[in-house]
């Protein structure tokens, strides 16, 4: 297991769809610009639920998540370690709500954030 860096590539929710399949067998998966939506995500996120051992990291900045793309987050989040959101269209209310899943779950909040 090791790590799949696909950043910068314009694939799309197909792509998107297509990498979903492999999840299991990478520990760090880094998507950043890919121009996916919800739509993708919420095929990856099914992939992640299934997850034996929880993925290191988790990149999905510069995508264009937004709110709808927030619950199809939060249902995996408990399956990534650390997970990057930056540039993702999620507004206040959206980040609001990821805050308090983490709290439910007991998570830091740099688990989402990842303030660096």
């Amino acid at each position: 297991m090791g790590t799949l860096d696909l950043s910068l590539n314009k694939f799309g929710n197909d792509g998107v769809v297509l990498i979903s399949g492999c999840v299991q067998k990478v520990r760090r998966l880094r998507l950043e610009s890919c121009s996916f939506s919800a739509t993708g995500l919420e095929v990856l996120c099914k992939e992640i639920q299934n997850l034996e051992i929880p993925m290191e990291f988790l990149d999905l900045s510069g995508n264009m998540l937004g709110d709808s793309g927030v619950a199809f987050i939060s249902g995996c989040i408990d399956k990534v370690w650390e997970l990057r959101l930056e540039h993702c269209r999620i507004s206040d209310v959206g980040e609001q709500y990821l805050r308090r899943e983490l709290e439910e779950l007991g998570l830091p909040l740099i688990t989402i954030f990842g303030l660096w």
